[in-house]
C-alpha cells in the first residue's frame, strides 16, 4: 500500500514539472515575440523620423537626431543583451527541470519494480522479510 502511495506521489510530481516546463517554454516564446514586435515598431518609427529629418534638411537638427538614434540603438543593444541573458537563464531552468524529471522517472521505475515485488498479505504477517527482492533491486543502480 505504501509503495502504491509513493507511486502516486511520484506521478503527481511529474505533472507539476511538466507544467513548469510548459510555462518556461511559453515565457521564452512570449519574450521572443515581444522583442521582435518591439524591434519592428521601433525600426518603423526611426525610418519615418529619418525621412522627416532629411526633408527638413536642418543640419543641426539632423546631428541631434543622429545622436538620439545612436543612444536609442545603444539602449536597444542593452535591452537585447538583457533579454538574451533572460532566455539563457530560462533555458538553464528548463535543463534543470528536465534533469529533475529524469530523476523522477528513475524513482518511478523503482516504484514500478517495488509494485511488482510486493508479497501477499499473509507473508507480511508471518514475521519473515517480505521484501528481499525489492531490497536487491533498490541496492542495484538502474540499468540503461
Amino acid at each position: 500500500m505504501k509503495a502504491l502511495l509513493l507511486l502516486f506521489f511520484a506521478l503527481s510530481l511529474f505533472g507539476t514539472d511538466i507544467q513548469r516546463l510548459e510555462g518556461i517554454v511559453e515565457e521564452i516564446t512570449n519574450l521572443r515575440a515581444g522583442y521582435e514586435s518591439c524591434t519592428a515598431k521601433l525600426l518603423e518609427k526611426e525610418q519615418g523620423a529619418i525621412v522627416a529629418d532629411v526633408q527638413n534638411n536642418s543640419g543641426v537638427y539632423l546631428q541631434e537626431r543622429i545622436k538620439e538614434l545612436e543612444e536609442s540603438i545603444q539602449a536597444k543593444e542593452i535591452l537585447a543583451n538583457m533579454q538574451a541573458r533572460e532566455i539563457m537563464n530560462l533555458q538553464q531552468k528548463n535543463e534543470q527541470i528536465l534533469k529533475d524529471i529524469q530523476k523522477k522517472e528513475i524513482l518511478a521505475s523503482v516504484f514500478e519494480k517495488a509494485k511488482e515485488t510486493i508479497p501477499p498479505a499473509q507473508t507480511l504477517c508471518d514475521g519473515k522479510n517480505p521484501f528481499p527482492k525489492l531490497m536487491m533491486k533498490i541496492s542495484q543502480p538502474p540499468q540503461k
